[in-house]
């Protein structure tokens, strides 16, 4: 049980480096003008296609500077914790349970909060912004998408 243990968080460690290579050569070449899309205050598409007034727009700033505020990190201790674990000689698995169910309940506290605030940002806008919003939402989930998530550029001239 132990080697699978090593083996699982080895897994993890390696994907995770793998991406951070991958994004950092994703970085080396910017997007042309037709893929580049300026990222919105929450997530690159939430207000995608949706002119927001001015008095909206403050709203969203406000919104998301007390959501801001109210996002708890993982305090220094646990983190320290969590690093204890990886850089042990020897993996305690009861340490690592309980760090991980730690872990766990912080993560479902920060969903919690990132969805109370796009409910908070989505009920700003009017009942025409929103159907234009549930229209690009639907309209997401049919799109066909490659591997990295990205819907299809149109190609034609």
């Amino acid at each position: 049980m132990r080697k699978l243990t090593s083996l699982f968080l080895a897994t993890s460690l390696a994907f995770g480096a793998a991406s951070v290579v991958h994004a950092q050569a994703d970085n080396l070449t910017p997007p042309t003008a037709s893929q580049h899309r300026p990222m919105h205050p929450h997530g690159p598409d939430f207000f995608h296609g949706i002119k927001l007034t001015d008095a909206q727009k403050q709203q969203v700033r406000d919104i998301m500077k007390q959501s801001h505020q109210q996002m708890k990190r993982p305090s220094v201790e646990q983190r320290r914790a969590a690093h204890d674990i990886v850089a042990s000689d020897s993996f305690d698995q009861a340490k690592a349970e309980t760090e991980a169910a730690s872990l766990a309940a912080g993560a479902k506290d920060r969903a919690f909060q990132r969805l109370q605030t796009e409910n908070k940002l989505y009920n700003v806008l009017t009942p025409e912004q929103k159907k234009q919003y549930n229209d690009g939402f639907e309209r997401h989930l049919t799109e066909k998408h490659d591997a990295k998530g990205h819907a299809p550029q149109d190609t034609a001239g």
